[in-house]
């Protein structure tokens, strides 16, 4: 997550060669790909798309499970803030009528965007990370 939050496409590239596990969802609610989508160029999220797909395939193979194979940390960790770049797959609460739904991303994010949105969407937790 790191490399794709930081849009690091050569990091993402060397970790997706060395077989990086890209069926996550962190805690925020945010899989890879849903970072990936608004982080970097098209080329790369397909590959990431790809990836999931074949990495489904693999674990529908080795085991029978409901998550297909997904470890998802929001539902067994959420922080109860609100973030953007959220997989709608993993949503877990109902769209509303402000959320923006682009390509399967629930509130895509931009560089623009990214800075201060947090505090704005979460001002109690903003002040906390303040106060520490």
């Amino acid at each position: 997550f790191f490399a794709a939050t930081r849009s690091r496409e050569d990091v993402m590239n060397l970790l997706l060669d060395r077989g990086a596990n890209v069926l996550i969802v962190n805690n925020k609610g945010q899989s890879v790909y849903s970072i990936a989508c608004s982080h970097f160029e098209s080329e790369l999220v397909q590959r990431i798309k790809q990836i999931e797909k074949e990495q489904q395939q693999q674990s529908c193979q080795e085991r029978n499970d409901n998550l297909n194979g997904w470890v998802d940390y929001s539902k067994t960790h959420p922080d109860g803030n609100i973030y953007g770049d959220l997989d709608l797959r993993f949503l877990g609460r109902p769209l509303s009528e402000s959320d923006l739904v682009k390509d399967g991303v629930v509130n895509p994010t931009t560089k623009e965007a990214r800075k201060g949105n947090f505090a704005r969407n979460n001002p109690s937790a903003a002040r906390k990370k303040k106060g520490d």
